[in-house]
């Protein structure tokens, strides 16, 4: 189940945009809060962190983008998306980095329109999370043989990088990025170490 936490100060359109997101984005369930400051004192006390946050840019107190700034520098790094019905103002999210998106007003912003935008973006939000799993094993593992090498200097260290390969290739994504590489390194590394003269 994806947690979507959605702040907006206008209470008609957190109820309706809720039970859309909830009816047409399935696997999904959204929290509503009134302002920035509740989501703040929220987050502080809650073990459960969402999928992402959606907040609209003008708000009483804290303002969709403060908030961002906020959650920033407290080095929280949930997917923030801000939603605004002025046009210049999302560009000029879009230039800082912060994901924008137009607020659906049921006039020129269509709700079903924004809906397929933000379910696809969850998408991508989902993926990218995937892969930034599986590749931080990897650069931990990558780090090992980095060391085995320095520390070892001999055969013993293709063979550990042999069997890194192996398990790399059981993986579907990493046998078709990551393993083409390493098998690229090992040839690097042989070449070196026969350089080197430590093999005959």
């Amino acid at each position: 189940m994806k947690l979507i936490w959605y702040v907006d100060d206008s209470p008609e359109q957190r109820t309706s945009l809720q039970t859309e997101l909830e009816a047409k984005l399935p696997g999904c369930a959204v929290r509503t809060f009134p302002d920035g400051e509740s989501i703040l004192g929220t987050m502080e006390d809650s073990e459960t962190l969402p999928f992402c946050i959606i907040a609209d840019e003008l708000m009483e107190g804290i303002s969709g983008f403060g908030l961002y700034q906020m959650l920033t520098e407290r080095t929280y790094s949930i997917p923030f998306i801000i939603i605004s019905s002025d046009e210049t103002a999302i560009h000029r999210f879009a230039a800082t980095g912060v994901i924008a998106l137009p607020k659906p007003d049921g006039r020129k912003y269509k709700r079903q329109d924004f809906i397929s935008r933000l379910g696809s973006l969850m998408d991508v939000i989902e993926i990218r999370k995937e892969i930034h799993e599986n590749i931080t094993p990897l650069k931990d593992d990558m780090r090992e043989i980095k060391e085995w090498i320095r520390e070892t200097r001999n055969v013993d260290v293709l063979t550990k990088i042999s069997n890194f390969v192996d398990q790399c290739a059981k993986q579907p994504f990493l046998k078709w990025v990551i393993v083409p590489l390493l098998l690229l390194l090992i040839s690097v590394v042989g070449g070196a170490i026969k350089a080197a003269g430590w093999v005959k």
